[in-house]
């Protein structure tokens, strides 16, 4: 979702994509599936609806959801 909203070249992550990526590849075959899900899902998103799908997830992330 950061990459598709390119906030990535506003802050400084504290993790690298890349490293992120491993993360979740060390975390196992669900988690690899369940990444592949999201990005799959958030690829077919338009701006606007992407933006709305960051909204809700920082909702729930943040208790208010």
């Amino acid at each position: 979702m950061a990459e598709r909203l390119r906030v990535l070249r506003d802050f400084q992550p504290t993790m690298s994509a890349d490293r992120a990526r491993q993360a979740v590849g060390a975390a196992g075959n669900a988690a690899r599936a369940a990444y592949a899900d999201a990005v799959s899902a958030y690829a077919a998103l338009e701006r606007d609806e992407l933006r709305e799908a960051a909204r809700a997830v920082m909702a729930v992330t943040s208790g208010r959801g």
